[in-house]
């Protein structure tokens, strides 16, 4: 955000007389897939989905206790009048409970709400509604600050297009850097991206949507794969939609075309967590044969636990395996599980 504010204003521009029109043309309006729980609304792993976002769509909360029974501090980033803070916590105050981040979802209400019992630095990242709102409330703050003034703002759902255009700021990611982030981070955010982008590749319609990525990884499955995607339902890209419906012969025939294509396989198998080591594997498999021997993406809802990945093994070669637990009561006894597995397999 900085970098973007920093090139408008150097730029020349000082005075928007006109509106401000923030463009979010690329997708349609349903900010969550097909699937989504409604109560995991305002938990980071399930942002409000936009063009336009800023922190991944979230605020971050920090929240440092004080002299005892004093007010705690709270520092949120980005700051902005876009939300407000309740602060109703008790630095080290057992009889406060247990402390609580909170954010009134279910009314979309912006107020973060703070209590409980502080006893030592905690942290806490929340979703906030809506997003595109959320980022073009934070860009005009920042343009302010610099001096630049503003007249009126709105949002265009059609891209537009002309002569009049001028480029004055460019950013970009590389495909690894995100494909890293939603596997090692299992960032569902970066997930959703790779999705939508893949579902521009294969169309030209805006806005785009959930279906439209759908029909892109389905046209995959059947051409690919030989795998007739009725069979299956793939309903978004991060995996967290309770539509979702696969198999682990499917998963393991994707871990098989991905190895038999170098160009596929070695981003990919750079981008997997490293049992023992890094990302959602950090601390699995430490202190056994699996440790850095397994590479492998991470993945749970409600009732279900599942690994996914690569495993070289005693003798060199490379295993491809899929675990899927369902029916799971609690997650660490599926992990477990899968992690006893690896080890076997490391062996």
């Amino acid at each position: 955000m900085d970098s973007l504010v920093s090139a408008v204003v150097q730029s020349g521009i000082r005075c928007i007389t006109d509106t401000l029109v923030a463009d979010v043309s690329m997708m349609d309006s349903i900010y969550w897939g097909p699937g989504w729980s409604w109560d995991d609304a305002p938990y980071a792993f399930q942002p409000y989905l936009s063009p336009l976002m800023l922190n991944g769509g979230c605020v971050d909360i920090t929240v440092l206790p004080t002299e005892k029974d004093s007010l705690p501090v709270i520092e949120c980033s980005p700051a902005s009048m876009f939300y407000q803070i309740t602060n109703q916590a008790v630095s080290h105050q057992e009889q406060a409970g247990k402390l609580k981040i909170t954010r009134n979802w279910a009314e979309h209400e912006n107020t973060f709400v703070i209590s409980g019992n502080v006893q030592r630095k905690t942290s806490s990242s929340l979703s906030i509604y809506p997003s595109q709102e959320h980022f073009l409330r934070i860009f005009i703050e920042r343009l302010q600050k610099q001096g630049v003034s503003i007249g009126t703002v709105a949002y265009s759902d059609k891209k537009e297009s002309g002569d009049g255009l001028v480029t004055c700021f460019t950013i970009r990611r590389p495909l690894k850097a995100v494909l890293q982030e939603a596997l090692k981070e299992s960032n569902n955010l970066c997930a959703e991206s790779l999705f939508f982008h893949l579902a521009r590749q294969s169309s030209e319609e805006i806005p785009l949507d959930f279906e439209i990525g759908t029909e892109a990884v389905n046209g995959f499955m059947e051409k690919e794969l030989g795998f007739n995607p009725s069979n299956y339902r793939i309903a978004d890209g991060s995996g967290i939609s309770l539509y979702n419906y696969v198999s682990p012969r499917l998963l393991l025939e994707y871990l098989k075309y991905a190895y038999y294509h170098r160009d596929v396989f070695l981003p990919f198998y750079d981008a997997l967590p490293i049992a023992g080591i890094d990302g959602t594997l950090k601390y699995r498999m430490k202190n056994t044969s699996a440790c850095r021997n397994v590479r492998a993406k991470t993945g749970s809802v409600t009732g279900v636990s599942s690994l996914a990945g690569y495993v070289k093994a005693k003798n060199g070669h490379l295993l491809a395996f899929v675990i899927i637990n369902q029916n799971v009561m609690k997650l660490k006894l599926a992990r477990d599980f899968q992690d006893k597995i690896g080890v076997i397999l490391s062996q």
